[in-house]
């Protein structure tokens, strides 16, 4: 009986050991699910619809907004992506993350837990099918559903999601706001002073090659000032 006793103990804690391993490891991607829009967003990518009318946005920091028909909040995703990513729902509402440089596209539900892990190989059957499905999903600016549109406008300086009625009457779900404005300001500052630097050491660069050029190339002119 002892024996016995010994060999459930040990076979119990061995399940928990393995509970808690399992558990403890991190999702793929690091995906976390969100319960509140999050606010550190940059540019929007595209957008994507379910079955049920929820529309997602994504954007380009690895962050996915999911809304309600009526645009309340529904639930967020933020994961890490190598390199650039497009998303969708599948047939029943998962919703499907395809990164550039990922080996594989991760299917995950409303919830954040993965349902599904499937090989780029199993899904494309060269490299042209796979950027074709890369750049379609970009593309994507405008789902008709039953009585109403949602559009996802895009310009250089403002975007927003928006819910169009039949009659005309529209819905604001996202608005980029002066976050889009201040980030292209942002890039634009960094790029001057990029420039900038530049064209100081190019300048500095010339001053000194000439400043050489004068004083080895006319030496003996130098000498008769001095004198």
């Amino acid at each position: 009986m002892k024996i016995l006793a010994r060999i459930f103990f040990s076979m119990f804690i061995l399940s928990i050991f393995t509970i808690t391993t399992v558990s403890a490891q991190k999702k793929p991607l690091d995906l976390v699910r969100l319960d509140e829009e999050y606010e550190a967003i940059l540019s929007a990518v595209g957008i994507m619809v379910d079955r049920n009318d929820n529309v997602g946005i994504y954007f380009d920091n690895d962050v996915i907004h999911v809304y309600h028909p009526d645009g309340t909040f529904y639930y967020g995703f933020r994961f890490n992506t190598e390199g650039s990513y497009v998303s969708d729902f599948d047939s029943v509402g998962n919703v499907i993350i395809a990164g550039v440089r990922q080996d594989n596209i991760y299917c995950f539900n409303s919830d954040g837990d993965l349902v599904r892990e499937t090989p780029k190989e199993a899904m494309f059957l060269n490299y042209e099918e796979e950027s074709d499905y890369f750049d379609n999903r970009r593309k994507i600016k405008k789902v008709e559903c039953d009585g109403f549109t949602y559009v996802f406008k895009n310009t250089f300086w403002h975007k927003q999601l928006v819910k169009i009625m039949d009659d005309g009457t529209e819905i604001v779900f996202y608005d980029s706001g002066v976050s889009q404005i201040i980030l292209l300001l942002v890039v634009g500052i960094v790029i001057l002073l990029f420039f900038t630097l530049v064209l100081i050491k190019a300048i500095k660069y010339i001053s000194q090659q000439s400043r050489e050029y004068y004083l080895n190339g006319e030496r003996d002119t130098v000498k008769l000032r001095w004198k």
